[in-house]
């Protein structure tokens, strides 16, 4: 075997370990999207069970580490959503969904960043902590009223403005969480390897 010919066969190697090392690497962090998100889904639903009562949003309100790990699951989310609309935005063959399947896809994520970004959705819990404040506040004297405007009265109509506002986030993020799991990521970064290959 000649010197030139060995050459090139460790080059065609080497060049051969760099992109099976590349593929496994870019299809690991595919799958990693897909169960990120899921366990992002879960520990959402989670916090949000958790918070959807009036004692609930007390742990929101008054446990510092409870509030910040709510917000930092939710800022995840966001991420994850990011990443998996940067794949799908533009039209892939890879992606056995139908274009009106895939736009629906784009539209769902990026109505739920728009309606629920993490500004919003401190703001709403942050509101929500105050007017339960207020009315912790004035508890002796609610306790008299009778009907709405009664402690017991106030504090359900709270949980319910609560309960219906984590409902509505909980849908979305359930309905994009079966999108990841129907796109497979893992088949988008594959489909890139191979495109980047040809190039």
């Amino acid at each position: 075997m000649s010197k030139d010919f060995s050459d090139l066969l460790k080059i065609f190697s080497l060049i051969l370990l760099i992109l099976f090392l590349s593929s496994s690497s870019k299809a690991q962090y595919a799958d990693d999207i897909e169960k990120e998100h899921n366990i992002l889904t879960y520990q959402w639903l989670f916090v949000s069970e958790g918070t959807k009562s009036y004692e609930g949003i007390a742990e929101y309100c008054l446990k510092p580490e409870y509030k910040a790990y709510t917000i930092e699951v939710l800022e995840n989310l966001h991420h994850y959503e990011s990443i998996v609309l940067d794949m799908i935005k533009y039209p892939r063959p890879e992606i056995s969904l139908s274009k009106k399947s895939r736009q629906k896809v784009v539209d769902d994520i990026t109505a739920f960043k728009a309606e629920y970004d993490v500004e919003s959705v401190v703001s709403f819990l942050d509101e929500t902590c105050e007017l339960r404040y207020q009315l912790e506040s004035n508890k002796k004297a609610k306790r008299s009223k009778f009907g709405g405007n009664s402690y017991k009265g106030k504090s359900y109509m709270i949980e319910t403005g609560l309960r219906r506002y984590l409902k509505n986030i909980d849908k979305r993020i359930m309905a994009i969480d079966n999108h990841v799991l129907l796109i497979d990521p893992q088949r988008i970064m594959l489909h890139d390897i191979l495109a980047e290959n040809v190039d």
